[in-house]
């Protein structure tokens, strides 16, 4: 059993047909490698995607689904036809047990870090996500789709800026993906304690953005 994507493209060259697939990487990285093809003159864009736990069994049963639903112009080709909205809309419902879910054992570390950010205590809740994370293989897609993820990562920055410390697991939580929901949480967090941090919490960001 191996977690991986379920991964939703689209093409501008293939409308009402959408690619519906399975990868251990990342998706973005998948499309970009369908669109190095010379037979595809116009490149494969990520619509959406699944964290799932088995990828693999979830794929047989996507593209069964699927396949039942909307037809599929080739058995051996992941091409399916139907608007992308249309096809995640079942995918939504059909994958939902096979999703991954958040360790549960970290859970009530991560609430301890919003308990001591509530409380002021900023340099222990640095402490109690990096201890926590350092035991986690988190991508910036779990976080993506993990509201709970998302907010303990913005107490973490907004912690770090508020004492100064320099942020661990930047490539994580300020990742493309994730950097403006991020950002604009712990900005909104950072508010409660300081006047209008917004141009130095950005400032602040850049300034480790690479770490």
């Amino acid at each position: 059993m191996a977690n991986g994507i379920i991964y939703v493209l689209v093409n501008p060259s293939m409308p009402g047909v959408v690619k519906v697939g399975k990868t251990t990487n990342e998706a973005t990285a998948r499309a970009a490698q369908l669109s190095s093809g010379t037979g595809v003159p116009t490149k494969f864009e990520v619509y959406k995607e699944y964290l799932v736990k088995d990828c693999h069994a979830a794929e047989r049963y996507a593209h069964s689904l699927l396949e039942k639903t909307f037809g599929r112009p080739s058995p051996s080709r992941e091409f399916f036809e139907g608007s992308p909205e249309e096809v995640t809309a079942i995918l939504d419902d059909a994958l939902s047990t096979h999703l991954q879910e958040s360790p549960s054992e970290h859970v009530m570390q991560f609430k301890r870090v919003l308990d001591l950010f509530a409380s002021r205590a900023f340099s222990l809740a640095c402490l109690e996500f990096e201890n926590a994370l350092a035991n986690l293989s988190i991508t910036p897609l779990e976080i993506d789709l993990s509201p709970s993820l998302r907010e303990v990562s913005a107490a973490y920055f907004a912690s770090c800026f508020m004492t100064k410390r320099i942020p661990k697991f930047m490539r994580v939580i300020m990742a493309p993906r994730v950097r403006g929901a991020i950002l604009e949480r712990a900005i909104e967090l950072a508010t409660e304690f300081e006047s209008d941090p917004t141009m130095e919490l950005i400032n602040f960001a850049r300034t480790y953005q690479d770490q």
